[in-house]
């Protein structure tokens, strides 16, 4: 038998339905708002890399500025190469920047730069700030970039291995594939300014020793010396112990006999040998050390070289052995020639 609801029970279903249907439009409409929120979110988000971006190449800028005018950063110069008020107008993609404010510090010649970038994209605002600190610095002069560099001849036992760029100005013997160039190689040269500038640091400061005359090193009387300068000839050997330097610059105006001297662990080479005069290598062992000379460089024994050689003269290389000039060579004492700039510090504010 049917039975017909009751108003009750009629009245309760139109509650119950009512009710869902409610509870689903809100939560439709909720959906809805969620979606609109990561939209704006998302457009906010998009708006904010875009301006990022935009102050990125604005740091970018102001520094290929001072790459193409390094004399302007010793005298404190205002850029020009970026506005100081905001452009009506985009100027990178969508978006725009200009320079907020520079400051240098108060060292003469400077020893860096502060700056903040802003940038935006106009009307829509999408906007954000950096601030960079740009430093100068300088590279190491290309000529110690060679394993062998002479402007006489390189003579070199045949059974040699080099692992780097040789150059002559003279002739190249005992080395296969050399090739005849046309131009020269400018060796740097080893004048009265530079022994005058490290002879007057060795007599100040820790970490430095001067010797008024002749000397005879070994690891063990200069355990924490950084630089010397002897006035006379230079004999360099290891300590009793067998111990060898490896963070250390020796200058004379004369000329230097090494024996099994220099060791460096490290992946970069830190000593140098800086003499006026010949410098002669007595080796069984590698040695870890940039040789410059203003006159030859000659070597004798097995043991190898990992640095450079850099002669005036003439270099010979009397018996076979491995010469790696690929290593990087981090030592302050070297001509360092060309100013280069750097963004040493970044921040988004």
């Amino acid at each position: 038998m049917m039975t017909r609801p009751t108003e009750q029970q009629a009245g309760f279903v139109l509650i119950a339905s009512l009710t869902i249907l409610l509870v689903l439009t809100l939560l439709t409409l909720s959906a809805l708002g969620t979606t609109t929120l990561q939209e704006k979110m998302a457009s906010n988000l998009q708006l904010k890399t875009q301006a990022l971006f935009a102050a990125e190449a604005g740091a970018q800028k102001l520094l290929a500025w001072y790459a193409s005018n390094a004399p302007a950063f010793a005298v404190k110069a205002t850029p020009d190469v970026l506005a100081f008020t905001a452009p009506s107008h985009a100027n990178f993609g969508t978006a725009a920047y200009w320079l907020g404010a520079i400051n240098y510090d108060s060292a003469s010649p400077p020893t860096y730069v502060d700056a903040q970038i802003y940038a935006t994209t106009p009307g829509h605002g999408g906007s954000t700030q950096l601030a960079i600190r740009i430093e100068p610095y300088r590279t190491l002069d290309a000529a110690f970039s060679y394993a062998l560099l002479a402007n006489g001849d390189i003579n070199v036992d045949p059974r040699t291995a080099i692992i780097g760029n040789v150059y002559a100005n003279g002739d190249i013997s005992g080395i296969d594939e050399t090739e005849n160039e046309t131009e020269t190689v400018a060796i740097p040269g080893i004048d009265s300014t530079l022994i005058d500038r490290l002879r007057a640091t060795s007599q100040n400061g820790a970490g430095h020793q001067y010797y008024d005359g002749s000397c005879s090193l070994s690891s063990e009387n200069t355990p924490t010396i950084t630089l010397v300068f002897c006035e006379g000839d230079v004999t360099i050997t290891a300590s009793a112990q067998g111990e060898r330097f490896s963070a250390i610059t020796i200058v004379t105006p004369g000329a230097v006999t090494v024996t099994d001297a220099f060791a460096d662990n490290s992946a970069a080479i830190r000593s140098a040998v800086i003499a006026s005069g010949t410098i002669t290598v007595n080796s069984e062992a590698e040695q870890a050390a940039v040789f410059w000379s203003a006159e030859d460089i000659l070597l004798s024994g097995t043991g190898g070289i990992r640095g450079a050689l850099i002669a005036a003269g003439n270099i010979n290389v009397n018996d076979p052995r491995t010469i790696a000039g690929n290593a990087t060579i981090d030592n302050n004492n070297l001509p360092r020639t060309h100013l280069r700039f750097r963004m040493s510090a970044w921040k988004q504010l």
